[in-house]
């Protein structure tokens, strides 16, 4: 194997986020606007959630196009983007160079070879304490 003379950062965006289920109607069926400020809506005491949750995961490269079959990877601990951090259990790479799902940790490097150009799909893995699995993938070429 070359040594890996090139480092590659990447990211990561894990963000469970709230948004208005409604595009007709949000007020007055399930908001109350009061001195130009909006409010959830209760009506006899029973909350009117006008609330849908969406997660959005994604881990890429800053690039897709690079000139190396070796390489360094690394997941710095400050490009990691998350309002649950708790709820993470592990976060798992497969570069398509063989070895299968890689365990990473933040800030460690993961080093990745590949035996000729081309374009290889990186599957991203993000499994949480509950169980669930989220998948991202990216192809990058070399």
């Amino acid at each position: 194997m070359e040594s890996c003379t090139y480092t590659l950062y990447y990211s990561i965006i894990w963000h469970i986020l709230s948004i208005l289920k409604y595009t007709k109607n949000a007020h007055p069926n399930a908001i109350t606007v009061s001195n130009n400020k909006l409010y959830d809506k209760y009506t006899n005491g029973v909350w009117q959630n006008p609330y849908e949750t969406k997660t959005v995961f994604m881990m890429t490269a800053p690039i897709l196009k690079h000139n190396y079959k070796n390489m360094n990877v690394v997941l710095p601990t400050n490009l990691w983007y998350s309002n649950q951090d708790s709820q993470v259990q592990s976060i798992a790479v497969n570069f398509n160079d063989g070895n299968g799902y890689q365990t990473l940790t933040m800030g460690q490097n993961s080093v990745v070879s590949y035996p000729s150009e081309g374009t290889y799909t990186w599957d991203y893995k993000l499994t949480l304490t509950n169980g669930q699995i989220l998948y991202s993938h990216n192809p990058l070429c070399n």
